[in-house]
């Protein structure tokens, strides 16, 4: 057996030529070659997930808090994530839109958005309204089918 450093060891299959250690065998320089083309291949960084999809899982008009308020949740299914903005739209039959904006929450299911809330009456008059989620990351956008939803004092 060659000891280290020892590269000329016909027992090694190994010798130094400037500077380099190469197979003495052309089998084993193609072995070499092969595997290194092989490492080259799965050193390359993968794609980082994107959402898949959106919904709102619910719209509730809650009294917790001693007056009636709006309450949203929705999921973004396809990634998991802390900090993407997640946006309700009520659109209004008249065409106006209000907004309630929240930060994403990374859970097992993918990115958990809300609960959002703000005060019937205020910016979200009683009344039939269409929702939307949108979700906006670094990873992507997305939004969800729109959804009809009764706010009632």
């Amino acid at each position: 057996m060659a000891e280290a450093g020892d590269l000329k060891s016909p027992e090694s299959g190994f010798e130094s030529q400037s500077g380099h250690v190469m197979a003495r065998r052309a089998g084993y320089a193609l072995n070499l070659v092969a595997t290194g083309v092989a490492l080259v291949g799965c050193a390359a960084p993968s794609a980082a997930p994107a959402p898949t999809s959106a919904e709102v899982t619910s719209v509730v008009v809650s009294s917790e808090a001693g007056f009636p308020e709006v309450v949203a949740e929705g999921l973004v299914l396809g990634v998991s994530e802390d900090g993407g903005r997640c946006r309700f739209t009520f659109w209004a039959d008249n065409g106006a839109a209000s907004r309630l904006t929240g930060e994403g929450a990374a859970t097992s299911d993918g990115t958990r958005c809300g609960p959002v809330s703000e005060r019937a009456g205020t910016i979200l008059p009683l009344g039939h309204y269409e929702v939307e989620l949108r979700y906006d990351s670094a990873t992507g956008s997305i939004a969800s089918p729109r959804i009809d939803v009764e706010i009632e004092g």
